[in-house]
């Protein structure tokens, strides 16, 4: 009677899961040897999440019967749930002495080697259960994990490809080979990998996630916030995926919906600080409100990590900055910044060397011999010069004429630099550039305009404002003759000083240290010098305080010298809906504004050194 019972009571749903444990324990009464109703007992109340029970009636278990693996292997997954990592590893390490050729086992100590982030002793479990039994996808799949975690992303995915050539419709490789592509740029095949994920396994939030993480790259935010909508429809405590919606609207400028989501994910995740430093980011402090306490008693929590703390220190300096408290606002951000500095190496003379390398082979007379091997096309307008120069401004300004498409910050010049030095197997950029065939430089021109006419295949002109394509001046002249540059210039002080205040990646390394700051600016000033001499008239200069003091004379030479005809538009720049992904996202959705110039005066006891890093004179 309770056997037939037993069989209807499959655990779907809470009120299936609570009668199956009540039956299985009714079984367990009525006949005390039968192991098989002990064993579904305990899975029973590992479905419902009662891992605190399961451990009590699995420690009675293997006090019975200490050589069982499945005993064993059923409290290692209560204990992981619990948090024991530790506990649970040593009981599938007993489990293993007596059963050294069960390949789950071996594949279950793995996972808790990825969890404990010992990446080797879970690359040697995977291998050994993989030598037993090599049709595992399960395995192959989380070698491939472990090695997507050290960065090895050929074995990844050779791991991956394995798992999927045993189950192609296997969601998580799916998925993995997904993360895998995207990672590596290949944002088509990483697509078809997420949706072929999601077509296996409808309900896969991590999916959906990525998918809005890949839409967000490519610009696409109103579908991305459809993926991160069906994330959180599946995981509703999904933070990332609350956070990320976020970042799509405040792409879109729709600030009323983004701050709505970063609180949402607060409420889920109360230290969730990248929320709160992208609130700050959207609101001027008028007095210290709930936000500036939430954030300043979550700094004092001895358990943050040190990347929260970075984010939260750079947060409240904004925060303090807005409140004039800018003594205590430039304690946090120096305080954010030396944290930051300390998670990477940094050598400054590796860009000395570069910019060094780069005048010499850039001389007049060689540019001169090149000139006409490049490739006709005018469709990019680079806009170059230091970060928080006033780039983003000048690409918002040009984006709002019909003619020209907006880019953004890309990768895509240096990228296929980089490959060319590859190719010849040297070093970094420019130290292959004398091995260049005539032909090669107009074909490095039409790759890269090929890899940006995919972004806007109908645009007249794309403008590419990545700061540092200032190193590749010279290179651009002999690529594409007939591509327009716009060089943005600001006050060293203003422009150092706000490099300083910004929460950068790890693309500008130089940015978290003042000297650092100062010397990588001096070398911009030495190249920029040096690309005016050699090539006087393929650079247009374009001061910020001058824009910003007079736009309609500015703002129409501009346009003159792009070679296009006059659009208002462009003028009310700040209208434009154009998705704007830097940290300036806020300010070229202003109208033209003078309030950041001179900024760093009100920090200016602080910056005295600034002025000799910088070789300027304090005024």
């Amino acid at each position: 009677m309770i056997r037939n019972k037993l069989r209807e009571a499959v655990p779907e749903g809470r009120k299936k899961i609570e009668r199956a444990i009540r039956l299985y324990r009714q079984a367990m009464q009525m006949q005390p040897d039968d192991f098989s109703a002990y064993l579904e007992y305990v899975r029973s109340l590992q479905k419902k999440e009662d891992h605190e029970k399961a451990v009590k009636a699995l420690t009675l278990g293997v006090q019975r019967q200490p050589e069982n693996s499945d005993i064993r292997n059923l409290m290692s997954v209560s204990l992981e749930s619990l948090g024991k990592l530790d506990e649970a590893l040593h009981h599938l390490q007993i489990a293993l002495r007596f059963n050294s050729n069960n390949p789950v086992l071996l594949n279950n100590i793995g996972i808790l080697y990825l969890k404990l982030d010992s990446l080797e002793k879970a690359i040697k479990a995977f291998q050994k259960a993989l030598i037993i039994n090599p049709n595992l996808p399960d395995t192959h799949h989380n070698l491939s994990i472990v090695f997507r975690k050290k960065g090895d992303r050929n074995k990844a995915m050779l791991a991956c490809r394995k798992a999927l050539s045993i189950n192609p419709n296997f969601p998580e490789a799916l998925h993995q080979a997904g993360l895998l592509n995207h990672k590596l740029g290949k944002l088509d095949e990483a697509k078809q990998y997420y949706k072929k994920a999601i077509e296996n396994r409808p309900d896969f939030p991590e999916a959906y996630f990525n998918l809005g993480n890949l839409l967000k790259d490519k610009g696409q935010f109103q579908v991305a916030v459809q993926f991160y909508q069906k994330a959180i429809q599946y995981k509703p405590d999904f933070h990332r995926a609350i956070g990320n919606m976020g970042n799509a609207f405040m792409f879109l400028g729709d600030d009323k919906a983004a701050i709505s989501c970063w609180e949402n994910a607060i409420g889920v995740k109360p230290d969730h600080v990248q929320a709160y430093a992208h609130i700050v980011a959207l609101r001027h402090f008028k007095k210290k409100d709930r936000f500036v306490v939430a954030m300043e008693t979550l700094l004092a929590d001895p358990k943050l990590s040190v990347s929260q703390k970075i984010h939260l220190n750079f947060a409240l300096s904004k925060a303090y900055g807005d409140l004039k408290n800018y003594d205590r606002s430039f304690q946090l951000m120096a305080e954010g910044n030396r944290l930051r500095r300390k998670t990477f190496d940094y050598d400054e003379t590796i860009i000395k060397n570069e910019v060094a390398s780069i005048k010499t082979v850039f001389r007049e007379d060689w540019i001169k011999e090149r000139n006409g091997y490049g490739c006709d096309d005018q469709t990019p307008i680079f806009i170059i010069g230091m970060p928080r120069s006033g780039t983003s401004l000048v690409e918002q300004i040009l984006s709002s004429h019909p003619d020209v498409f907006g880019a953004g910050e890309l990768y895509h010049l240096d990228a296929i630099l980089s490959a060319k030095s590859r190719e010849y197997g040297k070093g970094k950029f420019p130290e292959y550039i004398h091995m260049l065939r005539p032909k090669d430089f107009k074909k490095i021109g039409l790759a890269y305009v090929r890899e940006i006419r995919k972004l806007a295949p109908k645009a007249r002109f794309i403008t590419d404002k990545m700061p540092q394509n200032f190193l590749f001046v010279g290179m651009i002249k002999l690529i594409l003759p007939q591509a327009k540059i716009i060089h943005c210039r600001r006050s060293p002080m203003d422009t150092c000083f706000s490099i300083f205040k910004t929460n950068f990646t790890k693309l500008h390394k130089y940015s978290h240290s003042l000297k650092e700051i100062g010397f990588y600016y001096r070398l911009y000033q030495d190249l920029m010098k040096h690309w005016h001499d050699v090539s006087p008239d393929c650079i247009y200069d374009i001061c910020y305080e001058e824009l910003v003091s007079d736009p309609d004379y500015h703002v129409r030479a501009i346009i003159e010298y792009c070679n296009l005809d006059w659009s208002d538009d462009c003028l009310n720049f700040h209208r434009s809906r154009r998705p704007v992904m830097t940290a300036s996202t806020q300010q070229v959705r202003r109208p033209f504004y003078k309030d950041s110039i001179e900024l760093w005066r009100n920090y200016k006891k602080y910056l005295f050194h600034l002025h000799s890093f910088l070789g300027t004179k304090e005024n």
